[in-house]
């Protein structure tokens, strides 16, 4: 494999250290896509380190040599050290510095204690990627380990060129933090490239592997095979030396291969299952929602409901309370509401209050009084960090605007961008029918139906989303002439609404009763786990668009 990296000076020369040729390092085709909101998420202000570094003495580079770990390497990587209070020592001691630069400034430093395993960042700092500064934007590949060791044994055989560091490790939760990959700026070093997962080969290391995989597609991370007496990169150096390294490299291959796995590629969810339960899904805050329903990401929701009866504003709901318990992100594409009108809703949800001031008609009275400025601050500082709203994409041809219609395939590749980006875990498509429809004319519309919901489930489980689809039901959804609760089975099209989707609802709200429940049925929960089917009656607020328990609700 002729991979894009630097060789040491001790190596640069030797044919023999070079990797052999690999197909799988060829590198990809990345469709650019559009995005609405063009403005970094990381508005932030962030600490500064003030440590007085100093040079590596004696003792700290015999305790690299032991780890096979040069003092040439060190110097590259610019590793040094300071007097630091250790928490969990109790005490100041020697530590080892490993410090993060981002254009050429200091913004992070981890420290580790020279007498134990005792790890710090710096408080308030930027959490950024160790060497990060070295990656080169001409190289189609990008090598992340799970810790700075793993870099420096790495960086013994290939340089210091285009090999990285995660800041905060791997822990044994589906629930990584990889906050240091959000912004425009960070999805721009990456896209392109390949990355090279050097994580550690135990079940933390292949949950973070998991979650690149998610965040980034298969289709561009690549893992290699570690030998059967190793955990990770400077393991294989001290047992296998620089040749051992090299054969690893060799071994990359995609995650996923042919469509086969064995025990191994999953036996730390399994393992994850056993020690902490099933993946249940988190929760809207709604006692009577709540019992029946749970959301995770790589699953499809449909969400129905005759004209009228609120499903998006119910969906709406939804993603608010996942977004405020839950710190989910959001990619919004709905044809039927205008960003800055969805804005408007989606603020009075947050801060229950209405937009507009609600006046009595008869008295003239103030009823509601509507959100002030610092209430309209809050709202926007929570919409912009939270949701992003997909848009047609504009063109100009001869003085005329042109714009681009909202396909299928056009809506994942802009949420696929979204999820590099800000790693989004919710994405709501709203409505069904004003997508863009092209049916073959060898297919029938169900077999349509059927091969674009694959797509969309495709999507959600590669990239770890949640997926809400909402579908109008056919006209005519009516017993005696008297509204009936929509069922998934009645979306226009095909059956295949129901028999392909992971979750169903339905949203129903009796019109002839002023003060009726809206009734949200649970149709369709293809795991046990994650919820069960029912209905949940909850009270509508139409000046603010929220929802309540109810006090009539009914448990079967």
């Amino acid at each position: 494999m002729n991979i894009d990296l630097e060789y040491t000076e001790d190596n640069k020369n030797n044919n023999n250290n070079y990797p052999a040729n690999n197909p799988a390092t060829k590198k990809p085709i990345v469709k650019k896509a559009i995005v609405s909101n063009e403005k970094p998420k990381d508005i932030q202000t962030y600490s500064k380190p003030n440590k007085i570094q100093q040079t590596l003495n004696k003792e700290v580079l015999e305790l690299f040599l032991t780890r096979g770990i040069s003092e040439n390497t060190l110097q590259s990587f610019k590793v040094s050290q300071s007097v630091h209070y250790f928490a969990q020592l109790k005490k100041e001691g020697i530590s080892i510095d490993f410090n993060y630069y981002k254009n050429n400034e200091l913004v992070n430093i981890k420290h580790r204690s020279l007498e134990s395993k005792s790890f710090g960042l710096e408080k308030g700092c930027e959490l950024i990627l160790w060497n990060l500064d070295n990656v080169d934007d001409s190289h189609n590949q990008i090598i992340i380990t799970e810790g700075e060791f793993d870099t420096l044994a790495l960086g013994e055989v290939f340089g210091n060129k285009n090999i990285v560091s995660v800041p905060n490790g791997a822990n044994s939760s589906k629930k990584q933090n990889l906050t240091y990959l959000d912004g425009k700026e960070n999805a721009k070093l990456f896209e392109g490239k390949q990355l090279i997962l050097f994580f550690d080969n135990d079940d933390p290391g292949k949950m973070l592997t998991d979650a690149f995989v998610s965040r980034f597609g298969a289709h561009r991370c690549l893992i290699p095979t570690y030998p059967a007496n190793c955990k990770d990169a400077n393991e294989i150096l001290l047992k296998h030396g620089k040749e051992g390294v090299i054969n690893a490299m060799d071994s990359i291959k995609f995650k996923k291969v042919d469509g086969i796995v064995d025990v191994s590629d999953f036996r730390h969810k399994v393992r994850d299952y056993h020690k902490n339960g099933f993946p249940k899904g988190d929760r809207i805050g709604l006692d009577n929602v709540d019992k029946l329903i749970s959301f995770r990401g790589g699953e499809l929701t449909m969400v129905t409901g005759i004209s009228g009866s609120g499903k998006s504003e119910f969906l709406d709901f939804i993603m608010v309370q996942l977004a405020k318990i839950h710190n989910w992100n959001f990619g919004i594409c709905s044809m039927e509401n205008p960003p800055e009108i969805h804005f408007t809703k989606l603020a009075e949800k947050y801060l229950n209050k209405p937009f507009e001031d609600v006046i009595n008609r008869s008295t003239g009275e103030l009823y509601f009084e509507k959100m002030n400025d610092n209430d309209l601050d809050k709202a926007e500082n929570f919409i912009f960090n939270h949701f992003n709203f997909i848009t047609h994409k504009t063109t100009v041809s001869d003085g005329e605007k042109l714009r681009s219609t909202f396909s299928v395939d056009y809506i994942l590749n802009q949420a696929k961008t979204l999820v590099q980006m800000y790693g989004i875990k919710g994405l709501v498509i709203d409505p069904w029918n004003t997508i863009e429809h092209v049916i073959q004319t060898t297919e029938t519309e169900t077999n349509y139906v059927s091969r674009i919901l694959s797509k969309v489930i495709a999507f959600a489980e590669d990239y770890n989303v949640h997926v809400f689809l909402v579908a109008h039901p056919t006209k005519g959804v009516t017993v005696n002439g008297i509204d009936r609760v929509a069922t998934l089975n009645d979306i226009s099209g095909s059956g295949n609404f129901f028999n392909k989707t992971h979750n169903g609802i339905s949203v129903f709200r009796d019109k002839k009763e002023a003060n009726a429940p809206v009734q949200v049925h649970i149709q369709k929960v293809k795991f046990k786990f994650v919820g069960t089917l029912g209905v949940a009656n909850l009270d509508y607020n139409r000046f603010t668009g929220n929802y309540t328990d109810s006090q009539e609700q009914i448990d079967l």
